[in-house]
């Protein structure tokens, strides 16, 4: 019960509080006329004036930004900026990282992302130090001392040093290591100097004996302790290796239920302490492929950035779809290897006939885009090639009468054939559209003079096998000779020979003129004097004709745009684009634009 003397106060506050939100209600309607509304209506006497001041701010906000646009070009540009992760398909199977026993377009391209080697390629494919700062060679050309880097180190931090490099050329020259460089140092003698400096004492004068430290280099107090009959199958090859390259080995994933889709997802990382400059790019990973039509079906979805593996220029899955295409010419060649252990192609008639039945540019016709020509065992860049003493021109009619006078008769069949062998051979080849088209060609012309070609195309793992077994009568394959006129692994006698390491005489061409001058031509450090110990070589090849040579290969590289650092003029081979990789940008940006020095 509220008393009413209470009641009376509470009256008495309220009309007292309605009286005070009265006048603060008149005094704001006050004011609101006297400050707003009475000078809103002056505006209109003075709107020219504030019309005026209104298009002052707007022009001088233009024009501090179309001078900031017109200044930008002078102190700013776009440019390639570090960063990002370059995702690259590569058509083929990971078997091996450790470059002992890499082998096949994906193990080279990791190797060589992982591995350092003493010497490698620049962009012109000369030979330019790595892990090596130079090297002196005596009198003699046996003994050759190479100096090392002090600034290199390992993966796991470890200082790089002349014991790596001994550890891993002896390990080479193990047989029990079983590495395929095996022949090539079985006598060579390798020993430290000092901690950055190394002795190699050949056997005999080898002047492009530099063009072998190309090899990656392996880390001695890793695999010291792993028995050399068991280094091939060691985890370090597929698990972690370890190396001095620009990139660290960070995972690997298997993915696919059957063979077709199976994919090796192989992910490196930046090295920061890299002894060239930590590369542009802060990851690095491989895609593997084992259908060419997946391969591409990503690099439309944009899943990778890169592939490699397509041969034809023109891919009719690309047509429609934007990308950059890099055609690079390798220092290497392909023909058509006749085993002369063969009874077909055992007399050298047929062999020439064979040569002089061929027009080699339709061949080359066939092929999509430019390639160039290739008429003999070196490039026409290699120190000794003499236009004069290339293969047999084409000329079929000279072929027929050959043949003719060596007693081939053409039989019912219209094929050439002389007592009971027929002019009649299988040509094995690699399934590729550039193959197809060759082989086609090649048989078709054969076949109007006479000669009859069955062609047999296998995929790249049963290509290798034939390949390394010389199951084949006649093969139509690429080999790479690189910038040296050095061709004795391809036609020297022993090279044909079953207990050779690498058997890369694919002809089993025996000839005991070509063996002497290409064991002199080695030997030989004078280019004049080289030129001249090659040329009883030329000369019998020519006449003996062992393989039908045809064209330079050439690499082609696909890419989502054009890739900042890649700029090779020529290569070795396709693994070879991986020497440059620490160059390379795919991000661009503005950045401050630098002045050239005075």
């Amino acid at each position: 019960m509220i008393d009413p003397k209470t009641r009376l106060r509470w009256r008495r506050q309220l009309r007292r509080s309605k009286r005070q939100v009265a006048e603060v209600s008149a005094e704001t309607d006050k004011r609101l006329d006297r400050f707003v509304l009475r000078r809103i209506a002056r505006l209109v006497t003075v709107r020219r004036f504030v019309v005026m001041w209104l298009l002052l701010v707007i022009v001088s906000i233009v024009g501090v930004f179309l001078q900031l646009q017109q200044l930008t070009p002078h102190y700013q540009e776009v440019r390639a900026v570090p960063g990002g992760t370059y995702r690259e398909g590569v058509l083929g199977s990971f078997t091996n990282a450790n470059p002992l026993y890499a082998s096949g377009s994906v193990d080279g391209a990791v190797s060589k992302l992982v591995f350092s080697s003493l010497y490698t390629f620049d962009r012109f494919n000369q030979l330019v130090p790595d892990l090596a700062t130079g090297y002196e060679v005596d009198d003699t050309g046996l003994e050759y001392i190479v100096s090392l880097r002090e600034d290199v180190y390992w993966h796991d931090g470890e200082p790089f040093t002349a014991d790596d490099v001994v550890f891993t050329y002896e390990t080479i020259g193990n047989p029990d290591a079983r590495s395929p460089m095996f022949s090539s140092w079985t006598e060579t003698d390798v020993s430290v100097v000092d901690e950055h400096t190394v002795k190699f004492e050949l056997p005999s004068p080898y002047v492009t004996f530099p063009l072998a430290l190309t090899n990656g280099i392996v880390p001695e107090h890793i695999l010291a302790d792993v028995s050399p009959r068991q280094l091939r199958s060691d985890n370090f090859n597929t698990a972690q290796p370890i190396g001095t390259g620009p990139f660290m080995w960070d995972t690997i994933e298997v993915v696919g239920a059957t063979s077709e889709d199976r994919e090796e997802r192989i992910a490196l990382n930046a090295y920061e302490d890299y002894h060239r400059g930590r590369p542009n790019l802060d990851r690095f990973v491989l895609r593997t492929f084992r259908s060419e039509s997946r391969m591409i079906e990503s690099f439309i979805n944009r899943d990778v950035y890169a592939i490699v593996g397509i041969n034809n220029v023109s891919h009719e899955m690309l047509e429609d779809y934007d990308h950059h295409k890099y055609v690079v010419p390798l220092s290497g060649q392909v023909g058509v290897f006749f085993k002369q252990s063969e009874p077909v192609f055992s007399e050298r008639t047929a062999r020439q006939a064979l040569l002089r039945y061929i027009d080699t540019e339709e061949v080359l016709r066939s092929l999509e885009g430019a390639v160039r020509p290739s008429d003999g065992p070196l490039l026409s860049i290699h120190q000794g090639y003499d236009q004069s003493l290339t293969q047999l021109d084409h000329d079929p009619e000279r072929a027929t009468e050959q043949l003719a006078d060596a007693d081939w008769e053409l039989n019912d069949d219209g094929v050439w054939q002389k007592d009971d062998v027929e002019l009649s051979f299988s040509l094995v080849a690699l399934n590729s559209a550039d193959a197809r088209a060759v082989t086609s060609s090649l048989q078709e012309q054969w076949h109007q003079h006479g000669v009859r070609v069955d062609v047999t195309l296998q995929d790249e793992s049963e290509l290798s096998r034939s390949i390394a077994n010389h199951e084949f009568m006649a093969l139509l394959h690429g080999i790479a000779i690189g910038t040296d006129p050095d061709v004795y692994a391809f036609w020297h006698s022993s090279q044909a020979e079953v207990l050779a390491e690498n058997r890369l005489n694919f002809s089993d061409y025996q000839s005991s003129q070509a063996d002497e001058a290409l064991e002199s031509g080695r030997t030989r450090s004078d280019d004049e004097l080289r030129s001249v110990k090659y040329q009883p070589f030329l000369e019998a090849w020519r006449r003996d004709a062992p393989a039908l040579m045809l064209y330079k290969p050439r690499f082609i590289y696909i890419t989502q745009s054009e890739v900042s650092g890649f700029e090779p003029i020529m290569l070795n081979g396709s693994s070879d684009r991986m020497f440059s990789a620490h160059e390379w940008y795919i991000r661009r940006g503005l950045v401050d634009r630098i002045e050239p020095s005075q």
